[in-house]
């Protein structure tokens, strides 16, 4: 008899949380993005406060990136 072998397609705990967190930084991403040119466009009172919350989703992926990457290249 042939025998395949059995292969664990599963993922871990990590890959999935790494998974998560770059799901969620990707839709605050939009998220951010969307307000930015609603704001923009509207001259709304809260441009300010949205570009900084926009402008800090960079250092957010960089900070889950870091533990891959290293400082210099995240």
């Amino acid at each position: 008899m042939i025998f395949r072998q059995i292969q664990n397609n599963n993922i871990s705990c990590k890959q999935m949380q790494l998974c998560n967190t770059l799901r969620r930084l990707w839709m605050e991403h939009v998220m951010w993005t969307r307000s930015f040119i609603l704001s923009t466009a509207f001259d709304s009172g809260d441009l300010d406060a949205v570009t900084k919350r926009l402008l800090q989703n960079p250092v957010d992926f960089a900070k889950a990136m870091n533990p891959y990457y290293g400082p210099k290249v995240a």
